[in-house]
C-alpha cells in the first residue's frame, strides 16, 4: 500500500513538473530579449554624452516662448558626476539656459547613464509585440526608478526582435521634485552608433505647472550627442 502511494506521489510530482515546464519555458523566452538588451546597454558603461542641445516651449496665458541652447561637458565634481556648462554664445542662448531647470535633468541623467535609464526594476511585463518604423518589437511594462532613485515611473520599453536593441522607452512620472508639478509624460530614443553601440539619442518631456493660480506647459526636446568615455578627475 505504501508504494503505491509513493508511486502515486511521484507520479503526481512528476506531472506537475510537466506541466509547468511550458510556463516556465515561456517566461523565460519572454526574458531572453530582456537580458539580451541589458547586456547590450551594459557596453555603454563608462560613455557619457559630452554634448545636450535642447529646444523648449513654454505655453501659458501670454504668448509662448521658446528658446534653444547647448551644454557641454568640462569637468567631473568631486563624486565624479559630469558638471555641464553653456556652450553656447550670445544673450539669447544665455537667457534660454535659466530654464534648464525645468528640463528636471532628465536627459543629463540619460546622457550620464546610457548603460540604463530605468534602474531597479521592480516589475517587468512582457505586453506583446508592435511595429517599429517598419520592423518588429517585444513591448515590456516596466515599473522602476530614475534619477538619483527617488522618481518612480511606469514605462514601456519597445525591443527589436531582430537586434535586441532598445528603440524607446514612453513613460509617465509622478512625485516630480518640482513644486506645481504632479506628473509628467516622457520619450526617450535610441540610435545606434557607427561602433554599434546602441546609446540614447533624444529625450522628449512634456508636463504642465502650475505656479500663482495660473498653469503653463512646459516642454523640450533634448538631442545627445558626441559620446566619449568619462573624462578624468
Amino acid at each position: 500500500m505504501m508504494k503505491s502511494q509513493n508511486r502515486t506521489s511521484y507520479g503526481c510530482g512528476l506531472l506537475a513538473i510537466l506541466l509547468a515546464c511550458p510556463m516556465l519555458s515561456m517566461a523565460q523566452s519572454s526574458q531572453l530579449p530582456w537580458d539580451r538588451m541589458q547586456q547590450q546597454l551594459k557596453k555603454n558603461d563608462g560613455l557619457i554624452a559630452y554634448e545636450i542641445a535642447s529646444n523648449f516651449e513654454l505655453l501659458g496665458d501670454s504668448a509662448p516662448e521658446i528658446g534653444q541652447y547647448s551644454t557641454r561637458v568640462r569637468q567631473l565634481d568631486q563624486n565624479g558626476i559630469p558638471l555641464r556648462e553653456l556652450d553656447s554664445s550670445g544673450k539669447e542662448s544665455a537667457d534660454a539656459y535659466k530654464m534648464d531647470t525645468l528640463s528636471l535633468s532628465l536627459a543629463a541623467y540619460a546622457a550620464n547613464r546610457p548603460e540604463g535609464f530605468v534602474s531597479s526594476p521592480s516589475s517587468i511585463v512582457l505586453l506583446g509585440d508592435e511595429n517599429v518604423n517598419g520592423k518588429p518589437a517585444l513591448v515590456y511594462e516596466v515599473k522602476g526608478r530614475i534619477g538619483k532613485g527617488n522618481i518612480p515611473v511606469l514605462a514601456k520599453i519597445w525591443i527589436e526582435q531582430t537586434t535586441d536593441a532598445p528603440v524607446k522607452i514612453e513613460g509617465t512620472i509622478e512625485k516630480l521634485p518640482l513644486p506645481g508639478v504632479k506628473n509628467a509624460t516622457f520619450l526617450l530614443q535610441y540610435a545606434t552608433s557607427e561602433s554599434g553601440l546602441v546609446l540614447p539619442s533624444e529625450f522628449q518631456l512634456r508636463y504642465s505647472i502650475s505656479m500663482l493660480f495660473k498653469t503653463g506647459q512646459v516642454a523640450f526636446r533634448q538631442t545627445l550627442s558626441d559620446w566619449k568615455p568619462l573624462p578624468a578627475k
